[in-house]
């Protein structure tokens, strides 16, 4: 499930657009968000991308650390879990306290 960062609306990791408010989810879903965050961030040097022991083939496939500019979008592209994809980013940090 996709869940929209203008509405909290919940929706198919195949949808393009909100049902609820029509947001572009390729922007406004909440990996979209959490991802362009962590690419702004210089203190970010790379990021993660974290599956859970019961994740798809597909996901665990994509499973690593990826350089900013690589990093794969969410949800998973060819993803089939029953319920969505549960990938999550992970940032890898230069530093931890300033």
């Amino acid at each position: 499930m996709q869940v929209c960062s203008k509405c909290n609306s919940n929706t198919n990791d195949d949808e393009s657009l909100c049902p609820n408010c029509h947001a572009d989810l390729t922007k406004y879903s909440m990996s979209a968000v959490s991802l362009a965050t962590l690419k702004a961030n210089p203190r970010v040097k790379a990021i993660t991308l974290s599956v859970s022991n019961t994740a798809c083939p597909t996901c665990k496939s994509m499973q690593g650390t990826y350089e900013k500019e690589f990093v794969p979008i969410l949800p998973i592209h060819g993803c089939s879990e029953p319920l969505g994809c549960t990938s999550v980013y992970q940032p890898v940090l230069l530093e931890i306290f300033p």
